[in-house]
């Protein structure tokens, strides 16, 4: 997948995504995330649900993270930098 500035270009960044999803998939068999993928189109302006179901997909299948990061450690992070206390933190 090509590395996309979503800053620059939330279009381009959307269909970066889009074609990494529905390769994957297809690549996988994953007939679920194939219709998923038909049903949401490749157009530029998705609703936010469309948005969100992409953002999913290409989370399953490794697109935004290569490891998925420990919640703890996220936390812990912000916890230290001075982002949020301990109270803050939803359970």
């Amino acid at each position: 997948m090509v590395a996309v500035n979503p800053l620059i270009s939330t279009r381009k960044q959307r269909e970066a995504e889009f074609q990494f999803v529905c390769g994957e998939a297809a690549r996988r068999g994953d007939r679920k995330a194939v219709r998923a993928t038909e049903k949401i189109g490749a157009r530029p302006n998705w609703s936010t649900d469309q948005v969100l179901a992409m953002e999913k997909l290409d989370q399953k299948y490794g697109g935004v993270f290569h490891k998925n990061p420990v919640r703890a450690w996220i936390v812990l992070r912000a916890m230290f930098s001075g982002i949020i206390w301990p109270w803050e933190i939803p359970g």
